[in-house]
């Protein structure tokens, strides 16, 4: 199959390929899709690999496309292969009793493929959608079209939402609570709250909290004027937060600056509130204080590894006290790092909910060598 395949592929052009797509049998990969792409209009190769249900991508040099196929000849076992060209869709299978099946079809719609490699992408709520509440926030211009100087902050919270949606539709609730901690001008909480309410027709209990007093009122106008019933904005610290939400089902944090953050995860957890999502920003407290053992002292002689390495230290830390707690975490780039450099949500669902904090050996002793009392740790124990 394989020879028959690179014969095919030998008499076509590299710019005649649209797509070829490798299924793979009994492995941990499934698939790998092979597509022509422009990035900074060099033509190359994107590899997506779905690896056990996760996909994986990666690029490469035009080039390098045939040493690449060889590669996954050698280290996969394939059952299928398509290959489609300008004119011709070519498939290749291997049937059960090891005899091969090889069929060449007209490809219909002889369509150039997409060669961007930003294509538009599809959103939960799009461009165009009646969302006056955006208008007002500077998002969309009169006629619902996203401004060119908000099209990063519009991707940026539309993909949040939809990471918030994957994760709280799984539970099939019919009414919700949400806390936006440190919420700011809170695109993000009226874009939530009109997903859920409008979209979804799910009841939602939405509340903001935020330091600036001007933007809460300004937020809270906005919510009345469009009769946004429960959504509600509140003036106050988020270390001082004590109104009581009733059951919270989720809690978002967006850019809360250094301890907000740790602030908010420590109302989360004490709360037990089911779901987090925080994207922590300017973790400065960890680099204040670290003082590495000897033989990691070279590993922070400059300015900007420091700052990079505390930053990990911290959200790490986090992670590791919120799985303590009973939380099932995972840490993901949600937006691409050309968006905002601070990209790192941490995802959070309450499984099994403790009432005590008691560190783990590992968290103790990492603390103790690196001279560290980071603020959540102080909170859940005092």
């Amino acid at each position: 199959m394989y020879q028959r395949f690179l014969q095919e592929l030998s008499q076509h052009q590299l710019h005649q390929i649209h797509k070829i797509l490798f299924h793979l049998d009994k492995n941990e990969v499934k698939k790998v899709l092979i597509r022509p792409i422009l990035l900074k209009d060099i033509p190359m190769w994107q590899i997506e690999t779905t690896r056990a249900e996760k996909v994986y991508h990666q690029n490469i040099a035009h080039v390098e496309l045939v040493s690449y196929l060889y590669q996954c000849m050698q280290e996969y076992i394939c059952k299928q292969i398509t290959m489609t060209t300008a004119s011709q869709i070519y498939h290749y299978r291997l049937t059960k009793k090891g005899k091969i099946l090889h069929y060449a079809e007209t490809n219909q719609q002889q369509k150039a493929p997409e060669m961007e490699h930003n294509r538009t992408k599809s959103y939960l709520l799009e461009e165009g959608m009646p969302i006056h509440a955006l208008v007002d926030l500077g998002i969309f211009d009169g006629n619902f079209r996203i401004k060119a100087s908000a099209k990063k902050k519009f991707r940026q919270i539309n993909h949040f939402l939809s990471l918030i949606v994957e994760s709280i539709e799984t539970d099939q609730q019919e009414a919700l609570t949400i806390i936006d901690f440190g919420c700011g001008k809170s695109y993000l909480s009226f874009l939530v709250y009109y997903y859920f309410v409008f979209i979804k027709e799910i009841e939602l209990t939405m509340i903001g909290y935020d330091l600036k007093a001007d933007v809460v009122e300004q937020c809270n106008l906005t919510a009345k004027k469009y009769d946004y019933q429960n959504l509600h904005f509140i003036h106050g610290d988020i270390a001082k937060a004590s109104h009581d939400h009733g059951k919270v089902d989720a809690m978002i944090t967006l850019h809360a600056c250094n301890v907000a953050t740790d602030y908010a995860l420590h109302y989360a957890i004490t709360h037990q509130i089911t779901h987090i999502f925080s994207v922590p920003c300017c973790q400065h407290e960890i680099a204040q204080q670290i003082a590495p053992p000897a033989s990691w002292s070279f590993l922070f002689q400059h300015g900007l590894h420091k700052e990079r390495l505390s930053a990990l230290f911290t959200d790490a830390i986090r992670c590791e006290i919120l799985r303590t707690m009973g939380y099932q975490v995972d840490v993901i780039e949600f937006v691409e790092i050309e968006n905002t450099p601070k990209n790192a949500l941490i995802r959070a669902k309450l499984t099994h909910p403790t009432h005590h904090f008691t560190p783990t050996p590992a968290l103790q002793t990492f603390l103790k060598e690196f001279h560290l009392k980071p603020t959540l740790v102080r909170l859940l124990t005092e």
